[in-house]
């Protein structure tokens, strides 16, 4: 079995010649998430962060690999040295649909 990428060459693409079928297809699916992870913080896609989040610290990320997705997620969460941000609250509508009149 090959050695697995560590977080710090997780963008490096020379480890996947080393790699057997497998290996290269559970490293794509976490390649991807952490793609999808970092688009979503830029675009401020707060339901996809959310998605990537549980992925990298559920069951099928431990199923891909021996890699701590708790750690990968800090990582990430560390590149811009910020959290994303949490969307504004929508004023509260009324029956009809308009912004209730505050009293």
């Amino acid at each position: 079995m090959a050695k697995e990428p560590s977080m710090l060459d997780i963008d490096d693409v020379t480890t996947i010649g080393t790699m057997n079928n497998y290996e290269k297809l559970a490293f794509a699916i976490i390649l991807q998430a952490v793609k999808d992870y970092r688009r979503a913080v830029h675009n401020e896609k707060m339901c996809v962060v959310k998605e990537c989040e549980r992925f990298f610290t559920g069951k099928w990320f431990e199923a891909l690999t021996t890699l701590l997705g708790t750690v990968i997620l800090e990582k990430l969460r560390q590149e811009d040295g910020k959290k994303p941000k949490k969307p504004k609250k929508q004023a509260e509508k009324g029956k009809r649909g308009r912004p209730r009149k505050k009293e």
